[in-house]
């Protein structure tokens, strides 16, 4: 503009086509295209406007330095009416368009909407698309506001990550493209994990997006059965219950770490946890020894004569369940004695 690198600008006025604004080296008002000054404002990184309002006496409207919408995708400030837009003109398309620049907004017709801009790199959501002839198409973002296709990048589906497994057939790979799901011929290996991003449903199926619109679809997925290898004991992904609750007293055929415990308090050999002949023998002296009940059975009252915690008594051998495991998530358990 001034021959010199850009420092700042103050806007004093806006039309449909252009922006005004005071020219500091002549004090005079200068005009702008709106296209030119978006092409600057680009090139110097889209740093931040201000704006203000107040009223102008001679011609009694509000002027606005810049109007940006400055929420996204997370702002939420959106609803969409489609009965307020003619429904036959909409066509239906969900996912996400992410300006590629900074982007006008249109009306139904598309005839621009002056005071709003959408900024640069933010995501938005669209529900339908919109053809007209000799101009091109829009995408909705708004009840009556729409952004132009060429402005923006189109991503369809739902955001939604998880893990889908291929059945024992495959899975044929499907790319989107003009409202429809294309097969090619591309195909997943069977019994592998895929990671998705975005999901779809279109003709009764699920569509799940596991890479570069690169689509899997519920025909070809599977929820694989595992086999663990010989001499390995598998690892069940469901909460596993104790047969009996904790603080269980200590019998014939028992066995167990309290057993463990008593066996050795009492000098026997530890080659097995079993709760057998030679410990009821041992428990039923014990007991006539210390002036308790001769049962040989260890309740609780016998175990702390023994001179072990109440606390173990109902800790020791009280399950907890291990910890889930997911595909995405490697952990480290280690089981101690």
């Amino acid at each position: 503009m001034h021959g010199f690198p850009y420092h700042a600008l103050v806007i004093t006025g806006y039309d449909q086509h252009n922006i005004y604004y005071n020219n500091c080296w002549t004090n005079e008002k200068t005009s702008w295209s709106i296209d030119a000054f978006i092409k600057n404002w680009n090139s110097q990184a889209q740093r931040a406007l201000s704006y203000e309002f107040r009223r102008d006496t001679k011609i009694n409207k509000k002027i606005l330095t810049a109007v940006l919408i400055s929420s996204s995708l997370l702002g939420g400030i959106f609803t969409f009416n489609n009965n307020s837009v003619h429904a036959q003109t909409l066509t239906p398309d969900t996912g996400i368009v992410t300006t590629i620049k900074m982007a006008s907004l249109y009306n139904e017709n598309g005839k621009i909407i002056c005071n709003r801009l959408l900024p640069a790199n933010t995501p938005w959501i669209t529900r339908n698309y919109l053809q007209i002839p000799s101009i091109g198409k829009f995408y909705q973002v708004s009840t009556h506001e729409f952004v132009k296709a060429e402005d923006v990048s189109f991503q369809h589906g739902k955001a939604n990550e998880g893990v889908v497994w291929v059945g024992n057939n495959g899975a044929l790979e499907y790319t989107y493209k003009n409202e429809h799901y294309q097969a090619t011929a591309g195909k997943l290996a069977p019994i592998t994990a895929w990671k998705y991003g975005f999901t779809d449903n279109a003709a009764g199926k699920t569509w799940y997006q596991v890479a570069t619109n690169t689509w899997i679809n519920s025909d070809d997925i599977a929820v694989p059965q595992y086999s663990n290898p010989n001499g390995w004991y598998p690892i069940h992904n469901t909460q596993i219950t104790q047969q009996q609750k904790a603080g269980y007293d200590l019998y014939n055929g028992v066995e167990g770490i309290k057993v463990y415990k008593v066996r050795q308090y009492l000098g026997l050999s530890n080659t097995h946890t079993i709760y057998e002949s030679s410990v009821i023998t041992r428990v039923r002296n014990w007991q006539a020894n210390h002036g308790l009940p001769v049962t040989g059975i260890v309740d609780y009252n016998t175990w702390t004569k023994m001179g072990f915690s109440g606390q173990e008594w109902f800790d020791i051998d009280n399950y907890v369940a291990p910890l889930k495991l997911t595909l995405t998530v490697a952990e480290v358990i280690t089981l101690k004695p």
